[in-house]
């Protein structure tokens, strides 16, 4: 029964042991891949530099090269200053960002 009076203390430390694993995890990945950590600032922008879509990146045969793209939309204007789109399948990458992000 004594556990039972236990029992938050117990889900609160589950919960943030859940949050340590995945941030341990996720820092693990960027490690192993070159990720890079997002610049914040108050500009209404997104600007991706080199930008890979990490998914597509791993399903692509070992012979071909993703290319990265360089993106720019003002949040603001809900315009698009430059898209640099090489080839198809980075095309329906940066719609589905674009189409999940609206």
């Amino acid at each position: 029964m004594d556990i039972l009076k236990k029992s938050n203390d117990i889900l609160e430390n589950a919960r943030l042991l859940s949050k340590l694993d995945v941030s341990l995890s996720l820092a693990d990945v960027a490690l192993k891949n070159n990720y890079c950590k997002p610049k914040i600032n108050k500009k209404r922008e997104i600007s991706l530099i080199k930008s890979r879509h990490p998914v597509i990146e791993r399903l692509l045969p070992v012979e071909e090269n993703f290319i990265s793209n360089d993106i720019k939309i003002n949040v603001a204007l809900a315009k698009f200053s430059s898209i640099g789109v090489d080839t198809m399948e980075d095309y329906l990458a940066l719609k589905k960002i674009l189409d999940y992000k609206s």
